[in-house]
């Protein structure tokens, strides 16, 4: 009977595992052209602006609770959560993207900004969580996938 419960349980796992693989690997969602926030307008970015506007970014608005990432933009350093932009270096964040400072100008889109760099290779990323950590805990941000090309 024992043997019969724990084969169930791994044969449920199996096909959780591959129902989500299939799920990650092959369907997408198209990828939205409204993260930049602007919608349409050209924003002049610079470092002086870059945390009032970044804060009313779409993308950072829809970040979930509790999630932080890191932004290295050259030597600056900007916290992202669903609250806002705040310019300062975290240890306690989910990942870090760094991208050379000269990416400034095409931050207001995020999207075009990180897929530019890491076109490039000029694109960092760091994290301590494991692929399926990360998500799970963005698992409300998928919609974005294409768009960063991750």
């Amino acid at each position: 009977m024992r043997r019969w419960v724990i084969g169930l349980i791994v044969a449920i796992m199996v096909i959780l595992g591959l129902g989500a693989y299939v799920y990650f690997a092959y369907i997408r969602i198209p990828a939205y052209s409204g993260i930049g926030g602007g919608g349409g307008t050209v924003v002049n970015l610079t470092k002086e602006n870059f945390v009032a506007i970044m804060s009313e970014n779409t993308f950072v608005k829809q970040m979930p609770d509790e999630a932080i990432i890191s932004l290295s933009l050259g030597e600056e350093y900007y916290t992202i959560s669903n609250t806002g932009v705040v310019k300062s270096q975290t240890t306690g964040y989910d990942f870090e993207l760094s991208v050379p400072d000269t990416y400034l100008p095409l931050m207001a889109n995020l999207c075009n900004a990180v897929a530019e760099a890491k076109k490039n290779g000029e694109l960092g990323f760091d994290t301590a969580l494991s692929n399926s950590e990360l998500m799970w805990k963005y698992k409300s941000m998928l919609k974005y996938r294409d768009c960063f090309g991750f």
